[in-house]
């Protein structure tokens, strides 16, 4: 049985060369790059544009975690010792 692509032969084509792949076989599986370290998120700004789009209460509200204090909260739960 043929499955249908989500994507045109065009977009399809567009990924592929973008990501540097050879073909749609290589994209399955990929690991997703790291985001740059200099993109942090400030709780205030995100408040002040939330409602310009439509996306998450959590993020409206302020309720989301910047990348320092994932940062500190991942060492402190790795920190932990279990019993």
């Amino acid at each position: 049985m043929k499955t249908q692509s989500l994507l045109t032969q065009k977009s399809l084509q567009l990924i592929q060369d973008r990501l540097k792949a050879k073909d749609k076989t290589e994209l399955v599986n990929r690991d997703y790059d790291k985001t740059s370290s200099c993109v942090d998120f400030n709780r205030e700004d995100a408040k002040k544009y939330a409602n310009r789009n439509r996306g998450s209460v959590r993020i409206f509200r302020g309720n989301f975690y910047t990348r320092s204090e994932y940062e500190e909260f991942v060492e402190k739960a790795l920190a932990l010792e279990l019993p």
